[in-house]
């Protein structure tokens, strides 16, 4: 049985929901934090809460780790 899930396939993108009515502050300081961590993972920034959600994919790639998950959710957790 041939497993298609090989090691060297792509991970998902990370996706980060943003709300839409977020300050400009706060993007830039999501990207701040997003550019400090360069790795090979793609993210997506998905804005809800407007009429409709909308998706950016963006131009760099991050390294996931528990540091940048806390930041990145302790900025956001400030906008909701």
């Amino acid at each position: 049985a041939g497993d298609a899930s090989s090691g060297a396939e792509m991970e998902p993108p990370y996706v980060i929901e943003v709300p839409e009515k977020s300050p400009g502050e706060v993007l830039q300081k999501l990207k701040y934090i997003l550019q400090s961590s360069p790795g090979g993972r793609v993210v997506e920034l998905r804005f809800v809460g407007g009429e409709k959600p909308r998706k950016i994919r963006l131009p760099f790639q991050v390294r996931i780790d528990p540091l940048l998950l806390n930041q990145v959710e302790d900025l956001l957790g400030t906008v909701g």
